[in-house]
């Protein structure tokens, strides 16, 4: 929680509220904009992760937000 969200060209996303757990797969609660999003937290997806700035910089497929 509390991460930013940027993408591979360092655009912002969101900001993840959430992280849900099931089964499958986790889920990442991301708020871009107003709305909120569900992002499955795929680990192939995820460029890079910067703990000391909270960012996490993702490869999500087109059409997911």
């Amino acid at each position: 929680q509390g991460y930013q969200i940027v993408d591979q060209n360092e655009k912002n996303i969101g900001e993840v509220k959430e992280v849900q757990h099931n089964p499958l797969m986790q889920f990442l609660v991301i708020r871009p904009g107003e709305d909120e999003a569900l992002v499955p937290y795929v680990e192939e997806w995820v460029v890079e992760q910067d703990d000391e700035k909270k960012v996490l910089k993702m490869e999500l497929p087109e059409g997911l937000i």
